[in-house]
């Protein structure tokens, strides 16, 4: 007979014998190799560049328009129509993306971001408290500001790379502060495409659009914060989502938002000439080949160059002019006081003229270039071939062919307390019908600040109705 002591000996042998066993049999099953992972070549863009983005939190009262959407902020409402009650393409109200772009502590952000701010403040990756920050300069036409931090910025500014040369397919990295919590993210995709524009967007939109398209992920809060390419270089400034689609992002390219910028550093605004004419595109064969006079300025650059109607301008400053949206870049780009070449063709004829820009008057800043200004509304003819109207056009379904339609309602304008909105047609000004742009300017002209109200019959959705503006609460100089 075997001895208890003796039988629990051989019990706990056999169990420990079983375990031995069953852990070399799981060490079996799975190979661990514990070298270390092979970095991804975008481990060395987050680490350098990551310590230069910063999240951009902003105060408003709401009397300031807190609690409103800013005219970036319905971009693809109208762009791209989601549902009924959703969000907004960008982030929480108060929180953007911006980064360092100077040694002395200037951020580039958008300008949707701070706009109408009562206070800034930016904090940096690895600091718990944020700093202070003042707007050293803001440029609505582009959508971007500039900031300035008090305090060592203790990061590196970004360097920026050549936009021009970025092609469709490039690697494209965005940083940025999505959902204004969750500082430092990183998304991939690639270049989509270049030179988006003519976009229509509701409640205004930036005057100068050349973006930039991407499909890294970009959310709510990335608003301000740079598109990166594989070496880290800044290719653009993330600005626009669209949140009713997957994979379509656009950013302002990087040697645009360079120019501004640096004008804003050193004047506080962005100088920009004026050529004193109303143009469009010039289509020969279905083709935009220039861009058209439609009015000149009295007294204008234009007018004083020689500029009439219908002169259609192919070459200035050195560039061929593709379309009017060209043409508008260039002027806005031009020394002002220095003469242009500029080659027009009248009638068929190839006339060489030369241009002396001047500065863009502060009032014009808002103006389209194929659009006019009244009562707080950019307008622009209804039958014409400006972009922005067609798609309009088909966002709201409209069919009539006469009167302007409405592109643009400047905050606190007396159009928007009226009620007007982008995308609304004006048919009749008082009694008398609108038929195109002339009649309306022409009409616009005649009633002056001396009319307390102005009648309009709008066409809004299909539907007709009269609007009262009261043009009495117009800003008058002096």
């Amino acid at each position: 007979m075997i001895k208890t002591p003796t039988l629990r000996l051989l019990w706990l042998t056999t169990v420990g014998l079983m375990a031995c066993m069953a852990s070399a049999w799981a060490t079996d099953l799975v190979e661990v190799d514990t070298r270390p992972v092979p970095e991804s070549p975008f481990v060395s863009v987050a680490r350098d560049a990551g310590h230069s983005v910063v999240s951009v939190r902003v105060e408003r009262s709401i009397t300031r328009g807190g609690q409103d959407l800013g005219p970036m902020e319905e971009l693809y409402r109208q762009f791209f129509p989601g549902e009924a009650g959703g969000q907004t393409p960008f982030g929480q109200p108060g929180s953007g993306t911006g980064f360092v772009v100077s040694g002395d502590g200037h951020i580039l952000t958008n300008n949707h971001v701070i706009d109408r701010a009562d206070a800034v403040r930016v904090r940096f990756p690895g600091e718990d408290q944020d700093r202070p920050a003042v707007i050293v300069g803001v440029d609505p036409a582009s959508d971007l500001a500039l900031l300035q931090v008090e305090g060592e910025p203790r990061a590196k500014p970004l360097i920026f790379a050549d936009s021009d040369i970025v092609s469709v397919g490039d690697w494209a990295i965005a940083v940025g502060n999505p959902f204004g919590n969750l500082a430092g993210s990183l998304t991939v995709g690639v270049v989509s495409a270049k030179g988006r524009h003519g976009l229509a967007i509701h409640g205004g939109a930036p005057r100068f659009q050349d973006f930039l398209q991407t499909d890294a992920a970009i959310n709510f809060g990335n608003s301000g914060g740079p598109l990166l390419d594989i070496s880290g270089r800044v290719i653009g400034v993330n600005t626009a989502i669209n949140s009713a689609g997957q994979g379509i992002g656009f950013a302002i390219p990087s040697n645009y938002a360079r120019r501004v910028l640096e004008q804003l550093a050193v004047h506080g605004r962005v100088i920009r000439g004026w050529l004193g004419a109303r143009f469009a595109d010039h289509r020969a064969e279905g083709i935009s080949s220039g861009a058209r006079i439609e009015t000149v300025q009295n007294d204008s650059p234009a007018a004083v160059a020689g500029l009439v109607q219908d002169d259609v301008i192919v070459f200035f400053a050195g560039r061929n002019v593709a379309d009017g949206q060209d043409l508008e870049f260039l002027v806005s780009d031009a020394e002002i006081g220095i003469p242009q070449s500029c080659r027009i063709l009248r009638r068929g004829q190839g006339i060489d003229l030369e241009i002396v820009l001047v500065e863009e008057p502060v009032d014009l800043g808002r103006e389209r270039h194929r659009g006019e200004v009244w009562l707080g509304m950019s307008v622009a003819s209804v039958s014409g071939d400006d972009p922005r109207v067609t798609r309009l056009r088909e966002v709201f379904g409209v069919e009539t062919d006469r009167g302007v339609m409405v592109l643009e309602v400047a905050e606190g304008s007396p159009a928007e307390a009226a009620g007007v909105r982008p995308g609304d047609v004006i048919l009749a000004i008082e009694d008398r019908a609108v038929s195109n742009l002339e009649e309306f300017l022409g009409m616009s002209g005649d009633f002056g600040d001396g009319q307390d109200t102005v009648t309009l019959l709008i066409e809004s959705g299909g539907e007709r109705s009269y609007v009262r503006v009261d043009a009495g609460t117009r800003s008058r100089k002096g």
